[in-house]
């Protein structure tokens, strides 16, 4: 799987500010969030 550009990764972080967003160590932690704006695909290998 290939990264977004990261201009692509940052205007999409960016549109996120200011949001709550949920968090759950299984489904909804911070790998999770990274991984979809980096990559399109909300994954974690660590859980």
């Amino acid at each position: 799987m290939s990264p977004y550009p990261s201009e692509k990764v940052v205007q999409a972080a960016l549109q996120q500010l200011g949001q709550i967003m949920p968090y759950s160590v299984t489904s909804a932690n911070c790998e999770h969030f990274v991984t979809e704006l980096r990559y399109g695909d909300c994954v974690s290998e660590q859980v």
